[in-house]
């Protein structure tokens, strides 16, 4: 039983850490979209003035 406890916390926690890389990434991808939208703004603001 105390076996199946502790692989079960080691899943548990791998899953946690998984899941924070994924969260990390999204966050990371955001922001260099965001800076890519914000380049094109300035770029179609510049080719409409």
């Amino acid at each position: 039983f105390l076996r199946l406890q502790s692989e079960k916390e080691a899943l548990y926690h791998d899953s946690r850490i998984k899941i924070e890389e994924v969260q990390q990434r999204k966050e990371d991808d955001l922001k260099s979209l965001s800076a890519q939208n914000q380049q094109l703004q300035q770029e179609a603001q510049a080719a409409n003035q």
